[in-house]
């Protein structure tokens, strides 16, 4: 058996405390957060001089196009799109989070196609109606 210098044996024993401190950083690194999952204020009707019908408290939104590669995608719009279609017409976009998913796309062709609007997955101003005043469309 060859026995080590002081000085490699120092050094072999530093190499070994620094793996073993990397080693431990990756078992303790906490998970990436999941995303907030907001809670909708109870779904209630709301008058205003232009416009009436359903508000969940995250946006007053009736004429945004709201949707994948939309740029009225803020997370208000999304939040009161997924809030509305849960409490509202219990269609279930996922988790209430602000943003636009497979799954909240889903919940919206759902939606559109129970509503009888063209299901293309976009909540624009036909969408929007049909959210706030009760689930139908109203020309």
């Amino acid at each position: 058996m060859t026995r080590l210098s002081s000085a490699t044996a120092t050094a072999v024993r530093g190499a070994g405390v620094l793996a073993l401190a990397c080693a431990a950083l990756f078992v303790t690194a906490a998970p990436a957060p999941a995303a907030t999952n907001y809670t909708c204020t109870k779904p209630a009707y709301r008058k205003t001089s232009v416009n009436y019908g359903i508000y969940a408290g995250q946006s007053w939104e009736w004429k945004a196009l709201v949707g994948t590669g939309q740029s009225g995608n803020s997370k208000a719009r999304v939040k009161e799109i997924q809030c509305l279609l849960k409490y509202t017409h219990k269609v279930d976009p996922g988790a209430t989070d602000g943003l636009w998913g497979p799954r909240t796309r889903a919940a919206v062709v759902k939606y559109q196609s129970s509503a009888r609007l063209p299901a293309d997955g976009i909540v624009g101003p036909q969408t929007w109606r049909s959210l706030r005043v009760g689930g139908y469309y109203v020309p």
